[in-house]
């Protein structure tokens, strides 16, 4: 009866308050029994229980969605206290079974995602049990057990409160020895990494920092480092707080300038162990080459940050403020820092995350902070209105101010909207020679509602020009609209403090006692909070004295700081650095940073990794350095050889003479067992034009080959069955599933040899063991890799240690048969599955979208309802008007457009010539590979492309492997040999004819970096795309040629991942007659 009193909740969120209700009814209808005198016996009371406890196994997921979930938990205390002393209203057997289930809920292991027993529940449950049978040995067991749970990941608050209510439970014990331990816990722990702004870490950090400027005794930068070493990690692995990446920068870059091979080395052990953010540490580190004043360092330190920071994270402060000190600085002019700016130019133009911000800094403009769009369009028009109406935008005011008498006129009972910027006017009016009209102009400036900031650079320029009553009268503005409590920033940008500032601008003697005159009657008249003080506190007392006591205030911090349980129990040890008075020589950290990438597995971090070591190269700034690696890793294991090669390979292009210093190693490496290393090794000595050294004698095969194995009677269904996108592959011995990848290699490979599919699947799983130990490439290797590189931030596509280890046993494996004789090295089939280098796209960097171009932007990507997004795709099928200037016709057009927010949206554009009856489907998004994409056609082969196939009608071509990541469209070679045109030894794929004169050519653009996810908002996108142009001339020689052809249109629009690793996709498709 009384359960059918409680009201239904109206909506979902309040089912959670419905259930607990129904369980304080269970609870009292268990009372009610009692009072009744109508016992139960312990089973049936605690059958009668089972709400309760199945209430505790909900998962976090579930009850977050309730509204008052926080209040339930909190009354849940009461709640199951009272059930228990209802056991013993019934019998002592009943309080005992129930005490003993109790007890066995809270203990059992939870699933994950499980709401757990609180200790606030299981503290009330405990003292209830003891009020009723006063069992001490029993309480103090479980309190100890408690007791023990405490350590450092909790929340500061919460440690403390726990402390605080353990302590109160020991005294009810009347174990005052127990609580007095807890108490002086709980005061050990009181000062935490935190404050009410979340930033402590930050702060100390800062002082850290100051330490090192202010050339502190190298012993103590060490200990007060290590201590901020141990914290830092902390904090991130835990997610709490905030201000851990900036601590972490700050810490780095003071470090880089002073001793940059330790902070190398600590740098290397935070990437390592997954303690920070990938682009906070190369930016840090960056930031402090940058601002050098060694030319090779700062030139190296640009080429590194355009590569390797750019491309892959959005607006970094450290290498922002490090760009804009080598641009003002002495050797900005120098030919090598000049080359340097232009490949960073390159790269923001193009595949740069926040490539706009760093132009505007290459172009003059300076940037305070990442403004995001949305607030600098809130804030993009900012005006001044007059009385009449008229309004002036801050440009306009800022040319008024040369004619001061207009400009006095002007602010004459006006008022500025928006977040005006007074600053350029306040310099432009105090910038003239003083005059009375001067005078004037500035005390209508006056007159306006200027900010601190402003009123502190009004007094500055007043003070320069000598016009002291205006500086009074600005400082007594400031003085008296300041609060109080402004001596901390976070307040109102710390009105007290620039107060205090002026008034040692006005009078550098008495200012900062009349400053300290003024904190002192805020902070007794006021009652001024010390926790809010010390957030601030550097700055305070740089207002209230001459110069800061770095190392004697440190001391005070510090002893705060080693009492920290956090510090105490935390488990990680940075390496140990010496710091010696002054570092002796400078580390080599770009080249250091951009070869740690250079054999990354996201195989776009490591080519942007290997052009940029190409282009250190090319500035003969450190050549030795990179020659110094590359033959090391010749030497080295199968990774570092492969990306060495692919990386000679290049610089056999770029740079040949370097990479003719290496001919002894290459002639080693040239018939190398491991295939891909032997056709890298071969592919580099063809490019310098070497001859290949004599291959080895014939070798006999292994036994296996003689094997006759029964045929494989399975599905390419994985035994151990798909995993869902991003999960590590399961281990597995057998050879069908290792193989997967190259069954259709080994079936071909089958059919030209006498050895059977399944002699070839066991040869190959038999050598992918000899290519690397299984250790290194199993499933839990994989999921650890997967894990550092979240940690790191790095969310890039990668290649799988298995896969990399399966296409190196490939390689062995045709190795193997051709030195038995078997086969000839190396059928050209084959060579597909064995390249790792393509150097003519793999050095090219993509250019600027041309504007005629069209892409979407982010927030259209998935707009809702995503149902009409989706419907309205056809809406956006590539536009053939206007044509690009010039008249150029677009023979073919590959854009893709993806959001860079979790969900992932994606939209894609085709456009290209061919015959009406190309068959297109509509099963797929927009890519590569409707254009008839061939692995087998290799960009250093163009236009000669293998086996190029003739039958297909079409005006472009499509190739480039995946294993070299050298995708690429061009024109189909047929029709320029057809019209007598020539391929060009300059652009991309161009064509001239005989006068020289350009034909065709193709363009590779981007805007952003779409191999990127997970960088940002929901606002935010890149693009890339292809472009294959044929000029208004080329077009007409064409037309005979191109019969029954259209323009062939498709648009596709792609929707975010589903739990189970589904999109949903929608293509809309038509064509056009030419």
């Amino acid at each position: 009866m009384a359960m059918s009193e409680i009201p239904r909740g109206q909506r979902k969120g309040d089912f959670g308050c419905v259930l607990f209700q129904r369980l304080v009814v269970v609870v009292a209808t268990l009372w009610g029994e009692a009072y009744a005198d109508r016992k139960l016996a312990a089973s049936a009371f605690v059958r009668q229980l089972e709400p309760l406890l199945a209430f505790r196994r909900r998962t976090y997921q579930e009850v977050n969605r309730w509204h008052d979930w926080y209040a339930i938990d909190r009354a849940s205390s009461e709640l199951y206290a009272r059930a228990l002393l209802a056991a013993e209203a019934h019998s002592r057997e009943c309080f005992e079974e129930t005490l003993g289930v109790f007890i066995q809920e809270w203990r059992r292991s939870t699933r994950s995602g499980e709401i757990i027993w609180s200790t606030t529940l299981r503290r009330k449950v405990i003292l209830a049990a003891y009020g009723v049978d006063g069992d001490g040995y029993r309480t103090e067991a479980l309190l100890e057990e408690m007791d023990g749970e405490i350590d450092a990941s909790w929340e500061l608050h919460e440690r403390l409160e726990d402390l605080h209510a353990s302590a109160i439970a020991w005294l009810t014990l009347r174990r005052i020895d127990k609580a007095r331990v807890a108490l002086d816990t709980m005061i050990k722990s009181s000062f935490g990494i935190y404050h009410r702004k979340d930033r402590q870490i930050q702060d100390w950090t800062r002082w850290v920092c100051r330490l090192i400027t202010e050339q502190a005794e190298p012993t103590c930068v060490e200990s007060a480092a290590a201590k901020l070493l141990r914290l830092i990690p902390l904090l991130y692995e835990s997610g709490r707080g905030r201000g851990m990446s900036e601590a972490t920068g700050d810490l780095l870059e003071a470090m880089a300038r002073r001793w940059p091979v330790a902070a190398l080395r600590i740098g290397e052990w935070l990437l390592a162990q997954g303690l920070a953010e990938r682009a906070t540490v190369l930016g840090a580190l960056l930031g402090a080459e940058l601002k050098s004043t060694d030319v090779p360092r700062a030139a190296e330190a640009t080429i590194a940050a355009a590569r390797l920071v750019l491309p892959f994270a959005g607006y970094e402060q450290h290498v922002h403020r490090g760009l804009e000190a080598l641009l003002e600085s002495a050797i900005a002019g120098d030919l090598k820092v000049q080359r340097a700016l232009g490949v960073l130019r390159t790269i923001a133009e193009g595949r740069a995350q926040s490539g706009h911000l760093y132009l505007e800094l290459l172009n003059g403009s300076k940037r305070e902070s990442n403004t995001s769009e949305a607030e600098s369009e809130r804030d993009a028009s900012p005006k001044l209105v007059q009385t009449n109406g008229a309004e002036l935008s801050p440009q306009e005011v800022e040319s008024l101010a040369g004619r001061p008498a207009d400009f006095t006129s002007a602010l004459a009972g006006a008022k500025a909207s928006g977040r005006f910027d007074w600053q350029p006017t306040i310099k432009a009016v105090f910038g003239q020679s003083v005059s009375g009209a001067v005078r004037r102009a500035a005390q209508a400036l006056l007159s306006m509602d200027l900010s601190n900031d402003e009123l502190e650079l009004f007094v500055r320029h007043a003070i320069a020009t000598g016009e002291r009553s205006l500086a009074e009268q600005a400082t007594e503005r400031v003085a008296t609209r300041g609060k109080p409590y402004g001596w901390a920033r976070f307040y109102d940008g710390g009105s007290r403090l620039s107060a205090a500032r002026c008034f040692q601008l006005l009078d550098p003697e008495e200012g900062k006692d009349r400053a300290l005159a003024l904190f002192v009657d805020d902070f007794v008249s006021h009652r001024l909070s010390a926790a809010d003080l010390v957030v601030d506190l550097d700055d305070l007392l740089l207002a209230l004295t001459d110069r800061l006591p770095v190392v004697q205030l440190w001391e005070e911090i510090d002893e705060h700081i080693s009492a920290l349980v956090d510090l105490q129990e935390s488990p990680f040890e940075p390496p140990e650095f010496r710091l010696a008075p002054s570092e002796v020589e400078p580390a080599d950290t770009a080249v250091q940073l951009l070869w740690r990438d250079m054999d990354d597995a996201a195989i776009e971090l490591a080519w942007e990794a290997r052009r940029g070591l190409i282009d250190i190269a090319a500035l003969n700034g450190n050549a030795e350095s990179v020659r110094c690696r590359l033959q090391a890793a010749l030497g080295g294991s199968f990774r570092h050889q492969t990306a060495a090669l692919a990386m000679l390979n290049c610089m056999a292009v770029a740079n040949s003479s370097l990479a003719a210093e290496f001919l002894s190693e290459l002639e080693a490496l040239a018939w190398s067992p491991l295939g891909v290393v032997r056709l890298a090794a071969q592919n580099v000595l063809g490019e310098l034009g070497e001859s290949l050294p004599t291959a080895p004698g014939p070798r006999i095969l292994p036994a296996i080959y003689q094997l006759q194995l029964p045929p494989a009677r399975r599905t390419e269904t994985s035994l151990t069955g798909e995993p869902p996108p991003g999960a590590p592959l399961p281990d597995t011995k057998d050879p069908f599933d290792l193989t997967r990848m190259f069954h259709s290699a080994l079936r071909v490979l089958s059919e030209a040899t006498d050895f059977s599919f399944e002699v070839l699947t066991h040869r190959m799983a038999q050598l992918m063991p000899l290519v690397a130990p299984e250790e290194t490439w199993s499933s839990e290797v994989e999921h650890k890799e997967r894990q550092l590189r979240e940690c790191l931030g790095i969310k890039l596509t990668y290649r799988r240690s298995r896969s990399t280890v399966a296409q190196h046993a490939f390689g062995c494996l045709l190795a193997e048969l051709c030195d038995g004789g078997v086969i000839e090295w190396v059928p050209h089939f084959f060579e597909r599955f064995l390249t790792c280098s393509d150097p003519i796209i793999n050095l090219r960097t993509p250019t600027t979208r041309p504007a005629w171009v069209s892409v979407p932007a982010g927030e259209a990507l998935g707009k809702y309802p995503i149902e009409e997004w989706f419907d309205s795709v056809a809406e956006v099928l590539p536009q053939l008007e206007p044509i690009p200037s010039g008249g150029c016709v677009v023979l073919a057009e590959l854009t893709a457009t993806v959001s860079q927010g979790r969900d992932r949206e994606e939209e894609g554009h085709l456009t290209v010539v061919g015959h009406a009856r190309l068959p297109f489907s509509t099963d797929q998004m927009p890519d590569i590979s409707l254009l008839w994409h061939q692995e087998r056609y290799a960009a250093r082969d163009y236009p000669h492309l293998l086996s190029l196939d003739d039958r297909i009608p079409i005006t472009v071509v499509a190739g480039g492997s995946i294993f070299a990541n050298s995708q690429f469209i061009a024109l189909n070679p047929l029709l320029g040999w057809e019209l007598n045109w020539q391929p060009s030894s300059e652009g991309l794929f161009r064509w001239v004819n005989e006068e020289g004169h350009t034909m065709v050519e193709s363009l590779y653009w981007a805007e952003g970096n779409v191999e990127v996810h997970d960088a940002g908002g929901i606002d935010q996108s890149a693009s890339e795309g292809w472009l294959v142009l044929a000029t208004a001339v080329a077009w007409q020689q064409m037309r005979p040629l191109l019969h029954s052809f259209v323009f062939h249109r498709l648009a596709g629009r792609q929707g975010g991942f589903s739990r189970h690793g589904h999109r949903t996709f929608k293509v809309a498709k038509d064509h056009i007659s030419l």
